[in-house]
């Protein structure tokens, strides 16, 4: 945030993106196999090796369609090269040079009077960003995702066609072909809003001379650069819709396999108003720019970002209206509100500038405020908060400018900021889960004590008479606040005529490479314990185990289990057939992948197919109990999901055996409960879950736990 200096004799930019990783892996972590890696991966191992998930529904359901083939092909290469923790590791941090290249160039093309440091102040707001994620998707997360890849080579994209469209055109399109072979919907979303700037740039004058021609050329580059990907990832896409009703097809895909991304009415207001901010954001940013530094003409390549970032909220538009108003089906399956994460980071972008500039003033109000703004990211109320008291400051500092407002006026105007976010603290306190009301407070009391401290101290000066001519350039000061130089007079000290005062300002504090290593060096403390104590064997007291677990929950690098479930799944994979076949919960995503077992049902494992949609949702109420029809089924789970999935933890385990028979597995995982005995030989118990093996029961003997059994209520 604090503008670093990218000169010659200021720290490399390597050394600031090293600094930017380590703290990003502190603050957010690392989690490899876990999240949708868990339920994606089995795929592409079972195309590895056919033999593995052989007879699992959700892995075989992707022979017919895998919009994945892409995305698997690049995990692929240096996962068999290093292993696959080795291989993913190594890719997340490829994107996330790729997110912070494209990032850094962009904004250096819009803010090119802001100097080099604003790109990397652009990719901190991005690695921050955690407020306003409709749709689901953050801007960055900490695990290694196609879509992430994706958007890594579309910021790669957007920053060469922005920067120079003529050779961009050419340029961009290598990125933005591995963006459609990584994920296809992200990769042709990109194209088309690309596609629709450079038709819209054509009539704007001050976006460049671009003409018809050019943009002709663009189009048709951007169509042969998607193509392979469409082609690799979508070629068997034919059987999306058979082997169901269409009708019932959207009722399981829109409501039941992930509402949470498709549908926007079911988004929560914080999560829409904190986008809004975004925005709103970006035109302080735009004020703020034009008020200091005047009635100019706005570089070409600001410009073209401004246009892209107009086209971007109208399609978003259109597409709420589609999705909500029209119900267009095949719209909502594409998922268009993925484009409100690059609408995200455009503004991001846009913002940059500003808050570079008011950390480089140098007061304690106007560094507090950019701190406010970083912190005010990683949460919906909070930025909704930040942005109304920026948006407050920024305006009393243009009334002040411009001298509408002076002494008496200027404290009231800026005091209405500062009340706005008290205002905001105090709803904070009462309504936010998440205690957002603790970092703002905490960053505005440090703030404007802090930055004052370091501001006083920055001002200091020592007067020393002496009477040897100062003209030692190892002693020339800087001008303190009073503007008098050293080696004046000065009539207060004393001295007479001729005689000489050194004033000796304190250095100010700028970030040379000694001080970033050594900040770089503290930042990857917690990633590197975390690296070392995965590699070293298990044991040592409770508290060095506690120690050790909260390391690998933070980031975890390696094959290393954080929970009960993990390591229940490791031990299955030693100890049971490498066909066995077996039924789970319905919410924990990793045992299938940390098994290496087929598994009956999963609800984060879901197809994409009809036919395998329509499997997965009779497997789905089978393992929950519910009896009622699919309509039935998908209001009860948007009515309270926890409460459906917990069916499966009241069945006995006489149901357990029978839902075992029904879905053709020899084993079970489930809660350990001494009551389930008979049809099921506890093989194994890691915490509270235990692996069960199917046995056969004598028929006195299911008589006799059919009566134990409690009646339903």
């Amino acid at each position: 945030m604090a503008g670093p200096d990218c000169s010659p004799h200021g720290p490399r930019p390597w050394l600031i993106v090293l600094t930017l990783l380590g703290a990003f892996l502190t603050v957010r972590g690392y989690h490899c196999l876990d999240g949708d890696q868990a339920y994606r991966l089995p795929i592409m191992l079972h195309s590895e090796t056919p033999a593995l998930y052989r007879d699992d529904p959700f892995v075989r359901s992707f022979d017919e369609f895998n919009p994945h083939r892409g995305s698997f092909l690049v995990i692929g290469l240096p996962a068999r090269a290093f292993g696959l923790p080795a291989g993913l590791g190594l890719l997340f941090v490829l994107t996330f040079l790729t997110s912070a290249i494209g990032i850094d160039r962009l904004a250096r093309a819009v803010w090119p009077e802001a100097g080099p440091g604003v790109g990397l102040v652009a990719f901190a707001l991005v690695l921050a960003a955690l407020a306003g994620n409709i749709g689901t998707n953050h801007l960055f997360e900490p695990v290694l995702l196609d879509r992430q890849m994706a958007f890594a080579l579309g910021w790669l994209a957007l920053a060469l066609v922005v920067e120079s469209p003529g050779r961009g055109a050419w340029a961009g399109a290598v990125p933005l072909a591995g963006a459609a072979l990584v994920h296809p919907t992200v990769g042709l979303q990109l194209a088309l809003l690309i596609g629709s700037g450079w038709v819209v740039w054509m009539f704007v004058p001050k976006a460049g001379p671009i003409g018809r021609w050019q943009a002709i050329g663009a189009l048709v580059l951007l169509a042969l650069a998607v193509a392979p990907g469409l082609a690799v990832n979508l070629v068997h896409s034919g059987p999306l819709l058979e082997g169901t009703s269409l009708e019932l097809f959207r009722r399981l895909s829109l409501e039941l396999q992930g509402p949470q991304h498709m549908l926007p009415h079911l988004w929560r207001r914080p999560q829409w108003l904190a986008w809004a901010c975004y925005p709103a954001l970006g035109l302080v940013a735009l004020a703020s720019s034009a008020r200091d530094r005047g009635p100019r003409a706005l570089p070409p390549a600001r410009v073209r970002l401004l246009v892209l970032l107009g086209l971007n909220l109208i399609g978003l538009g259109l597409a709420w209206y589609g999705i909500e108003r029209l119900g267009h089906f095949r719209l909502t399956l594409f998922q268009p509100f993925r484009m409100a994460t690059v609408c995200r980071g455009l503004c991001l972008v846009m913002l940059a500038d500003h808050l570079k500039r008011l950390w480089e003033r140098g007061g304690a109000v106007d560094r507090t405020r950019a701190a406010l703004v970083l912190v005010g990211l990683a949460g919906d109320w909070m930025l909704v908060a930040v942005t109304l008291f920026e948006a407050v400051m920024t305006a009393a500092d243009g009334l002040v400018q411009a001298g509408k407002v002076a002494g008496r006026g200027a404290i009231i105007a800026r005091g209405i900021g500062w009340a706005i976010l008290g205002l905001g603290v105090m709803y904070l306190s009462r309504h936010d889960t998440k205690s957002g009301h603790w970092p703002l407070l905490v960053v505005a009391a440090s703030g404007l004590v802090g930055f004052g401290w370091l501001g006083n101290r920055q001002g200091m000066t020592f007067r020393i008479r002496t009477r040897v001519p100062l003209a030692l350039p190892v002693l020339a000061p800087d001008v303190s606040r009073t503007g008098r130089a050293s080696g004046t007079q000065d009539s207060r000290t004393g001295g007479g005529e001729g005689t000489p005062v050194l004033s000796l300002g304190t250095r100010p504090l700028a970030w040379t490479g000694a001080r970033l290593a050594r900040v770089a060096a503290v930042a990857w403390l917690v990633p590197v314990a975390a690296m070392t104590v995965q590699a070293l064997p298990e044991g040592g007291s409770a508290k060095a185990a506690g120690w050790r677990a909260s390391l690998v929950r933070r980031c975890r690098f390696g094959e290393t289990p954080v929970d009960e479930v993990e390591r229940l799944a490791l031990w299955c994979r030693k100890h049971t057939p490498g066909d066995a076949r077996f039924v789970g919960p319905p919410d924990p995503k990793t045992f299938r992948l940390w098994s290496r077992r087929c598994l009956a049902f999963n609800r984060a494992g879901s197809p994409y197919t009809a036919r395998g949609l329509t499997d997965w949702a009779a497997r789905f109420q089978d393992h929950v109990g519910f009896g009622g029809t699919v309509d039935d089924f998908v209001r009860a789970y948007l009515r309270d999901r926890h409460g459906l999935e917990s069916g499966y933890d009241r069945k006995t385990g006489l149901e357990l055996a029978e839902l075992a028979d029904r879905q053709g597995a020899g084993y079970v995982v489930a809660r350990v409960d001494g009551s389930r005995r008979g049809p099921l030989e506890l093989l194994h118990a890691e915490g509270a879950w235990g692996v069960y093996r199917r046995a056969k029961v004598p028929v006195a003997a299911r008589a006799s736990e059919e009566h134990a059994r409690p009646p339903s209520r």
